[in-house]
């Protein structure tokens, strides 16, 4: 369907790139940048923050076509729920794809860095943890409904 898949490239904003060094050198994630991305744009899908790239890094951070059918299917699933028609009948719509993930990361790597900034280091995981756990006994996917 797409004849040059190498031009898919998701793309972090320039001032993020220290965000996502920062958690490797913090110890909260360490990693390819396709896996920082990941966690970044679904934790900023989580706190509903999708925000537009001021200065994007044209250098890209990650081939999309290059990565494993589950990190395709998270930003996939991430920006479907925001789409109103689930095609993907040209280069546009997976474009559209590709920029909501995008702005969802933006929007995550911020919310982390605020966070970690504001938590002693020591706690950062448990801290996470905790709400990871809070999220999941709020949801059909705690132990009482299996």
């Amino acid at each position: 369907m797409f004849e040059n898949k190498n031009k898919f490239i998701l793309c972090v904003d320039k001032d993020d790139l220290a965000y996502y060094a920062d958690l490797s050198e913090h110890n909260i994630l360490r990693g390819k940048n396709r896996e920082k991305f990941i966690f970044a744009m679904v934790y900023g899908y989580k706190n509903k923050a999708d925000i537009p790239l001021d200065n994007r890094d044209s250098g890209g951070y990650w081939r999309f076509f290059e990565s494993d059918p589950i990190s395709r299917a998270l930003v996939f699933s991430v920006s479907f729920n925001d789409m109103q028609d689930l095609k993907i009948n040209s280069e546009s719509d997976l474009w559209g794809i590709i920029h909501k993930a995008e702005e969802y990361a933006h929007g995550g790597i911020r919310l982390l860095k605020n966070r970690w900034e504001n938590v002693p280091h020591s706690s950062y995981w448990n801290k996470l943890e905790e709400g990871l756990f809070d999220e999941i006994n709020n949801t059909h996917l705690s132990k009482e409904n299996y």
